[in-house]
């Protein structure tokens, strides 16, 4: 997660990085489990997703019948790849500036991409951009933990930085007293892919990425290893998730 002491431009190089793996993106990251609850932030309302990438999340915005729908992400890359949307409903922007009038949207989403927001400047930008009694989703999938060799995977692929923390960034919207506490919402997802799809999967992951190659080689060939050993060379993996909604209104 970054704050202020990392600078702008660190933010925006890191977060840039991700269009070197669009692709990987795109084909191998799991989608998110749909929940009826989102019928009444989505259904006839102004919407914007921040960090909507390759629209893994934008689907499932889509299948509501939206009065608007902006998607919007630092990389032009990953947003070239979103095909749920026209180009003209694609905006870069970063959550710290953002390009549009006071009040515009009912509801701001964020699937999988707060941990890159500023947590002092981001808040206060998403919050003049929310209409009055306007909603945040912020949404997380979340590998489950309760299995040792999930946790060995997610030991192996997050040792090169600090694992994110989802409650840190809930805490940082709500240390702005401009929105209410955050409710959960939650419902289970099995990610099936293949060999091929999981080295895309590892390979997207923002720490392995942006290793130098022989590095991330040897990131990718241990965490393949675990995937292996956990499904006894079955040609499919099965990797557990949850999916997590948590949402907060503004003040």
């Amino acid at each position: 997660m970054l704050d202020d002491s990392n600078g702008e431009g660190e933010r925006r190089k890191l977060g840039a990085s991700f269009g070197s793996v669009a692709n990987d993106y795109a084909d191998s990251r799991p989608t998110y489990s749909d929940m009826e609850f989102l019928d009444e932030l989505f259904t006839e309302k102004d919407v914007l997703e921040l960090g909507a990438g390759t629209g893994l999340f934008s689907r499932i915005i889509k299948r509501r019948p939206t009065s608007t729908f902006i998607a919007s992400d630092l990389s032009l890359k990953m947003l070239e790849a979103n095909s749920e949307l026209p180009s003209s409903h694609k905006v870069s922007a970063v959550a710290e500036a953002l390009p549009f009038p006071s009040s515009t949207f009912d509801t701001v989403a964020v699937a999988q991409a707060a941990h890159w927001f500023d947590l002092i400047k981001a808040p206060n930008e998403i919050r003049r951009i929310i209409k009055d009694r306007g909603t945040l989703l912020i949404i997380w999938n979340h590998r489950d933990s309760s299995h040792d060799w999930v946790r060995e995977f997610d030991r192996v692929v997050d040792s090169y930085q600090n694992r994110i923390i989802t409650e840190e960034i809930l805490k940082g919207f709500e240390a702005s007293t401009l929105f209410t506490k955050f409710r959960r919402h939650s419902k289970e997802l099995i990610h099936s892919i293949t060999e091929k799809q999981a080295v895309q999967l590892i390979n997207s992951f923002s720490p392995v990425s942006t290793l130098p190659d022989s590095e991330r080689f040897k990131v990718i060939e241990e965490a393949m290893a675990v995937l292996r050993r956990a499904h006894r060379e079955r040609a499919i993996f099965d990797i557990p998730y949850t999916t997590n909604y948590f949402t907060a209104n503004v003040k």
